[in-house]
């Protein structure tokens, strides 16, 4: 069992700081089952669906960003021979 918090910011984009990405927290968690030849792994990420800009540039006078991850769930499953 696990969880984890990364939090970013305040981002400031370009040299007169009037892009900002604010500073942020993303939440994740995991559960992993070890039945010995199989183990199970439950994941989440970004588990409050908060949105950020992964990355911003300016060109030719536009705007231009990436969102973040949004919220996902997931398993893994392991064979072990």
């Amino acid at each position: 069992l696990g969880a984890q918090a990364t939090g970013l910011g305040n981002i400031y984009w370009n040299e007169e700081n009037s892009a900002r990405q604010p500073f942020y927290v993303t939440l994740g968690a995991h559960l992993t089952a070890d039945m010995g030849k199989i183990s199970v792994n439950l994941w989440g990420q970004n588990l409050t669906n908060t949105g950020y800009k992964s990355f911003y540039f300016e060109s030719v006078q536009r705007k231009f960003y990436q969102k973040g991850t949004p919220f996902q769930l997931g398993i893994d499953v392991n064979l072990h021979f």
